[in-house]
């Protein structure tokens, strides 16, 4: 068996290893295994390829306004993460749709010089990046399928905004029973989150936290 053919053997091993219940340092270990004949493994795109469609199948891997949703999501979690803020993004999306549409292979290439100078800035090697997480996706796989499943068809939201809407609903309904001097301060939180729906978990975590206090200040008040 030559080199190649063996890179093909621990490629197609690692994805079996992933597809089962393998500790973190057998991963690791199939990790750095492929990682010493990477000269003369299939390149990175092509081994994402393999798991879109073994993940997706054919029909969703190859939904270019799927991709094109997807890949706009994760850049802005980027974005996010290094401290850009909401309206900076809403700025650059306004100023990027007032110019003429570019020439997608051009457009790859800015992409990719651009996540490189990026990951420079922040002192991070994309490449290693990319396997760490192509490798702990083969390990989701059955999980990632059923998120998948639950998104709104034909939205870009990988949520159902009328879960939220829902959800306001029945806290609007709550809000009711809370103490009368909290009862607008409530009310006026819910009504801030109630038209942007994506922030579901924000929506959650701060009516979480109002609740709580509510409910310790009504069993307070019911011992009195």
């Amino acid at each position: 068996m030559n080199t190649q053919e063996e890179a093909v053997v621990a490629e197609d091993t690692m994805e079996r290893l992933f597809a089962g219940k393998a500790t973190a340092g057998d991963q690791l270990q199939a990790f750095l295994a492929l990682q010493e004949l990477s000269s003369f493994a299939r390149p990175f795109q092509a081994r994402v390829n393999t798991w879109m469609e073994q993940c997706f199948g054919e029909v969703i891997s190859n939904d270019v306004t799927e991709r094109n949703h997807r890949l706009v999501e994760e850049v802005l979690e980027l974005g996010q993460s290094c401290e850009m803020t909401a309206s900076e993004a809403h700025q650059l999306v306004d100023y990027v749709f007032s110019r003429p549409v570019g020439e997608r292979r051009q457009e790859y290439g800015g992409v990719m010089v651009t996540l490189a100078a990026h990951a420079c800035a922040n002192g991070d090697d994309m490449y290693e990046c990319g396997e760490i997480e192509l490798a702990r996706i083969w390990t989701k796989v059955e999980e990632i399928r059923a998120k998948q499943a639950a998104k709104p068809k034909h939205s870009p939201l990988p949520i159902s905004t009328t879960d939220v809407f829902e959800q306001v609903a029945k806290l609007r309904e709550i809000v009711k029973a809370w103490l009368p001097s909290k009862r607008g301060e409530y009310l006026e939180l819910i009504s801030k989150y109630a038209g942007t729906p994506i922030e579901k978990d924000k929506v959650i975590v701060d009516l979480g936290n109002q609740v709580n206090d509510a409910s310790a200040a009504i069993v307070e008040r019911n011992h009195d």
